[in-house]
C-alpha cells in the first residue's frame, strides 16, 4: 500500500540564467512499512527531496501525496498539523529548543498536538540511546552527538507513521551510529513505520530495503532488495 508519492517534484531557486535547480521532476512512490535510503553526492538534492516529501518546504512544481492527502493543497496550519500527526523528522542540525531540557524537547511534539507523551516508550528510547542520565540537561550542556540522539529520540517518541531522517548518524561515532541504526530497525519492525533515510554512508544505506540514488537533482537509480 502506498503511503507517500511524489509527482514531477521540482524545486528551483532564482530565475533565468542564474536559476539553481535543486530538484528536477522527481517522481517516486514509497510503500507503507518500507525502509528506504536516499544517497547521492553533496548538492544532489537529497535534503531538498526529504523536506518536500515531509511538507517542510514548498515545491516550484509537482505534487506530494501523503496517505492520499495532497500536502501542498492544505493551508500551512493544516499542513503543519497533518505533519505532526503522521510524520516524524530527524533534522541534520538537531533543531532542539535551547531553553528546554532533553526530556522537554522529546515530549514537546506530543504537547503541540494536544496529546500526552508515551513516557514508557520515551524511557525505553532514552535507555537505548544512552540518554537516560541526560534528561535534565539543556542542549548547550550536551555534545553534538548527544544532541543528535535527542533529536532522534524526539522523532521516535511520537510513533509516527512515517519517519524522515536527514543524516541521523552524521555527528555520531561508528559505534553510536550503529546503535542508532539498530533503534531505527527496531522502530521500523515494532511500529511498522515507513522510514526514509538520507545518508552519505553506503554501509548504512545497504542495511535498508531500497536505495534511491540522486544526482544533480534527478533520480537516476532505484534499487530494491537483493539488488543491494
Amino acid at each position: 500500500m502506498e503511503v507517500l508519492r511524489a509527482e514531477s517534484l521540482t524545486k528551483t531557486y532564482g530565475q533565468g540564467a542564474s536559476a539553481a535547480h535543486a530538484l528536477r521532476a522527481v517522481s517516486l512512490s514509497i510503500e507503507q512499512g518500507s525502509f528506504s535510503a536516499i544517497v547521492g553526492r553533496s548538492g544532489s538534492g537529497k535534503t531538498t527531496l526529504l523536506n518536500l516529501l515531509g511538507g517542510l518546504d514548498t515545491p516550484t512544481a509537482g505534487r506530494v501525496f501523503c496517505r492520499g492527502q495532497s500536502l501542498y493543497d492544505l493551508p500551512q496550519r493544516q499542513r503543519d498539523a497533518f505533519r505532526r500527526r503522521h510524520i516524524g523528522y530527524v533534522f541534520q542540525f538537531f533543531n532542539l529548543i535551547p531553553e528546554f531540557t532533553t526530556l522537554e524537547n522529546i515530549r514537546l511534539p506530543a504537547y503541540l498536538d494536544n496529546r500526552n507523551p508515551d513516557d514508557d516508550l520515551v524511557a525505553e528510547i532514552l535507555e537505548k540511546l544512552e540518554l537516560a542520565d541526560k534528561i535534565d540537561r539543556y542542549p548547550a550542556e550536551l555534545s553534538g552527538g548527544e544532541q543528535q540522539r535527542v533529536a532522534v529520540a524526539r522523532a521516535l517518541a511520537q510513533k509516527p507513521d512515517i519517519l524522515l531522517a536527514d543524516e541521523p548518524t552524521g555527528n555520531l561515532d561508528r559505534q553510536t551510529g550503529c546503535k542508532l541504526m539498530e533503534l531505527l530497525h527496531f522502530s521500523h519492525r515494532y511500529f511498522h513505520q515507513t522510514i526514509l533515510l538520507v545518508t552519505h554512508d553506503m554501509e548504512l544505506a545497504r542495511e535498508t530495503e531500497r536505495l534511491l540514488v540522486l544526482s544533480d537533482g534527478q533520480l537516476i537509480n532505484d534499487w530494491k532488495g537483493e539488488v543491494l
